[in-house]
């Protein structure tokens, strides 16, 4: 009879469940040091005493940015598209961000740049958000154009140095083979005050004298002859004439006009076609003149 009993306790024994079996295991291997790792989470050298390190790699986004150009090789007088576009290569949810993109351009021995901080919506592993911006090439030399993604540091990422890892863009504007005749509103005075156009638009006193600067530039890479700017109004046309314009050089102007009501006003250089330009079709301009009473 005890025979039998000890032969059953020796029997459940070996019939221990595996899972009891695999927990003691792993159990010992942990104690002794030993690396555990799954898909989502590693431990390292851990033992019943002291943890050295734990590195929890979670499912996490990754954003990069990059950039691209339609054209970028121009001439002064055409536009440009650039595209930015930030991608989530990580394996986890990227929360909204945005991208900062930057922009240089240096040409005719000055610089200037400004930046744009573009919102991104929130992005899954392996979407993305793209962002166009419109360029015009309004004198001779070189855009540089970089951006970066996450530039707030809003999201948590798995590799939180590559967030500008493709992102550069040079476009370089050069001057056409001939001539090629521009014009601008610059500003306009009464006395000792200026007042500038923003966006097309400027707005001046009711029914005063003031004096409007306009300035025709040839933006092209050879001589224009002498030409002649016309101005257009309701009232009428003032016609400036224009002597020869050497390349990358303008030449001002100034006219009288009284604001009796808003109007838009034009301007065309080469009014009459006495020049011939590598571009016909960027001599013409129209700002709105709006009456303050």
């Amino acid at each position: 009879m005890i025979e039998n009993n000890r032969e059953r306790i020796l029997l459940r024994l070996l019939l221990t469940p595996v899972p009891l079996l695999a927990l003691v295991t792993t159990a010992l291997l942990l104690a002794a040091g030993t690396a555990h790792a799954d898909g989502n989470f590693t431990l390292i050298q851990f033992n019943t005493t002291n943890i050295t390190a734990i590195n929890a790699t979670r499912l996490l986004p990754d954003l990069i940015t990059g950039l691209s150009a339609d054209r970028t090789e121009l001439y002064v007088g055409e536009s440009f598209t650039v595209t930015e576009r930030t991608l989530n290569i990580g394996r986890g949810r990227a929360k909204a961000s945005s991208t900062a993109s930057h922009m240089v351009f240096r040409g005719n021995g000055y610089g200037n740049g400004g930046s744009a901080y573009v919102p991104k919506p929130v992005l899954r592993p392996g979407q993305y958000a793209d962002y166009n911006g419109t360029f015009y090439c309004g004198d001779v030399g070189n855009y540089t154009f970089s951006a970066q993604a996450d530039y707030f540091n809003n999201v948590t990422e798995s590799n939180e140095t590559n967030n500008n890892a493709w992102a550069a863009v040079n476009v370089t504007c050069t001057a056409p083979q001939g001539s090629d005749l521009v014009t601008r509103f610059d500003k306009a005075t009464i006395g000792n005050y200026t007042y500038y156009p923003s966006n097309g638009r400027i707005f001046i006193p009711f029914n005063t004298n003031v004096t409007f600067y306009e300035t025709t530039s040839n933006i092209g890479g050879a001589f224009a002859s002498p030409s002649t700017t016309v101005i257009g109004t309701v009232s009428g046309r003032h016609y400036l004439a224009k002597p020869s314009i050497a390349p990358n050089s303008s030449i001002q102007s100034t006219f009288t006009y009284k604001c009796r009501w808003d109007e838009t006003i034009n301007v065309t250089a080469d009014y009459f076609g006495e020049v011939s330009e590598s571009n016909e079709s960027n001599n013409f301009v129209e700002l709105y003149v709006g009456c303050v009473w």
